[in-house]
């Protein structure tokens, strides 16, 4: 009765959403949401996945699937990466280079090697049971920073900020890599100071289950895997809140054997798999012999093609589309339609009278739900694009190009 009820939705829905869905909770006799959030697109390139979109990527570099990535990475990373990238709200470039990038630095290279060094020292040199913080005020300012992150993420989660909040932990994680390098407790146990060495490796490893708390909503299986490693198994049944403790794990804690939490990716061998993996067709010989002058087509070829000049009579911009125009042209007596990615080099004021040259005999595609019958021709270099126009009145619309 008193929550505030947020829908979180994706922003190309807007209209159903902000207007027929509250109606159909209204007449069922629901609470309407105090608050609607559009949720940005992923992108590519800049550009928002589609099957159009995909394919031209793809062509430019190897192009998995969500579920492939999923298969070699694991759920958990990728859920990690997905919230500790993306603004809500906002648009979010990705790729799978940028994946992996992320999950060494945050998962393997901070968090991963934090729990290695720790478990390594204690069981080297503390028969495998967590030594006792004998000076409570050691490593002070490290269990503030610990003790008040949740308070700071709870916050965060409460401004729809994930990924500041993903941000917020790994910073802590990071802040205990450097104070453990300047404790150095190696050296410590070393040369006999088992005391000192075993102050910071405590502190360290309370740190560790407050982080592996506060990440188990983002990585629950990789959490519960990292709090089993360090002695101390989450209790599902309690609220993520309340099993924060700073007293535990406790003073004697046998540390079970675990198997590394983040492996590191080699992102080249990831490439050369994913290469070896794109199908390739093979040519009979006598094909291949023919293929010699590559490139090169016939003129019958060629006249497959129907090539014809046509007036624009009407151009409108796309809605939530910056890169298109919809075009009305007219190709002899016939009127038809046309969708054209050049809203960034003309506007659709510039675009009437023109007479362009189109494609007249494509099957018709459906861009952005709108249907095109035909294709323009145009000349573009770097960032600058110029239509294909015929001038003259002599030649009218529907007049062949050949």
């Amino acid at each position: 009765k008193d929550s505030h009820v947020l829908h979180l939705i994706g922003k190309d829905i807007l209209k159903p959403h902000g207007f027929f869905w509250p109606i159909m909770l209204h007449a069922a006799g629901i609470p309407l949401p105090d608050q609607l959030l559009a949720h940005g697109w992923w992108t590519r390139g800049g550009l928002k996945e589609s099957k159009t979109v995909t394919k031209e990527l793809a062509a430019q570099a190897p192009v998995r699937h969500i579920r492939e990535l999923v298969e070699e990475y694991g759920v958990d990373p990728i859920r990690y990466y997905l919230l500790r990238e993306m603004t809500l709200g906002r648009d979010q470039d990705y790729s799978e280079e940028m994946i992996v990038t992320r999950l060494n630095s945050d998962l393997a290279n901070d968090l991963g090697n934090l729990v290695n060094r720790v478990t390594k020292l204690i069981k080297q040199n503390f028969g495998s049971k967590i030594p006792p913080l004998t000076d409570p005020e050691f490593g002070e300012e490290l269990r503030e920073k610990a003790e008040t992150l949740p308070d700071d993420v709870e916050k965060l989660i409460d401004e729809l900020k994930p990924n500041l909040a993903t941000e917020e932990i790994i910073a802590l994680v990071r802040h205990t890599n450097g104070f453990i390098a300047a404790h150095e407790p190696w050296k410590q146990a070393k040369i006999g100071n088992l005391e000192g060495a075993g102050n910071c490796l405590a502190v360290a490893i309370r740190v560790l289950r407050q982080v592996g708390i506060l990440l188990y909503p983002v990585m629950p299986l990789k959490s519960l895997a990292l709090l089993e490693q360090i002695g101390c198994p989450l209790n599902e049944s309690q609220m993520v809140r309340d099993s924060l403790d700073w007293n535990l794990p406790a003073e004697g804690t046998e540390l079970p054997e675990g198997e590394p939490l983040f492996p590191r990716i080699n992102w080249k061998d990831i490439e050369k798999k994913i290469v070896a993996a794109i199908p390739t067709t093979s040519k009979p010989e006598k094909e291949k012999a023919e293929d010699d002058e590559s490139g090169l087509i016939t003129i019958d070829d060629f006249f497959k093609t129907e090539l014809r000049v046509a007036e624009v009579i009407r151009a409108d911009k796309v809605l939530d589309a910056d890169k298109l125009l919809k075009l009305q042209i007219k190709v002899g007596e016939e009127q038809r339609q046309i969708v054209a990615g050049v809203a960034e080099f003309y506007s659709p004021e510039e675009m009437i009278g023109k007479k362009i040259v189109v494609v007249a005999n494509l099957k018709p595609a459906k861009i952005r739900g709108i249907e095109s019958n035909g294709m323009l021709l145009a000349a573009k270099k770097g960032k600058k694009l110029r239509l294909v126009t015929v001038d003259g009145e002599e030649i009218g619309a529907g007049a062949k190009v050949g």
